[in-house]
């Protein structure tokens, strides 16, 4: 057996303009989806991990999201309950074909949600006259106590 041997040539094909874009977000409340795309030279990049950072009240899972065959990728940021809303910031990075790309985005984000309230009252033992009397207690916000919050009493009759 024998082969013919042939001389190929190989052209290595740079990527001249990697690219890296954010779907900006407007506001993140308590929780969202982070969502962006890499290119070079305008075509999809898959296999591309993406690393996520950002303002410390911001919590990336993954953090190292992966492009898919669209170059796409996508992660969820969550801000943790009870914190007010402010500023924040967070930039996707990646390496493409050895250059890094980048890009950032500015967001109002913030959590004032409460997953567990609690209020809890101190109900006089007597029976409460009908001139009133003074009901005492505390609110809570998944164990954060609650300070100013207006509350409402309804009366029910509970005459037969």
């Amino acid at each position: 057996v024998s082969s013919e041997t042939r001389e190929v040539k190989v052209r290595c094909v740079k990527c001249k303009k990697p690219d890296i874009k954010l779907k900006n977000l407007k506001k993140i409340d308590c929780r969202a989806i982070v969502v962006g795309k890499v290119t070079c030279d305008g075509v999809p990049q898959a296999n591309v991990p993406v690393t996520l950072t950002g303002s410390p009240i911001l919590k990336f899972k993954p953090p190292v999201p992966v492009t898919n065959e669209k170059g796409e990728f996508s992660s969820v940021v969550k801000v943790k309950s009870g914190t007010e809303f402010q500023s924040a910031f967070y930039k996707a990075e990646a390496m493409v074909d050895g250059k890094t790309v980048s890009d950032i985005d500015q967001v109002i984000a913030g959590c004032d949600k409460c997953e567990k309230p609690k209020l809890t009252l101190e109900v006089p033992c007597e029976v409460i006259p009908c001139k009133g009397t003074k009901l005492t207690g505390q609110l809570t916000c998944d164990g954060t106590p609650i300070r100013h919050a207006a509350i409402t009493i309804a009366i029910i009759d509970s005459s037969p």
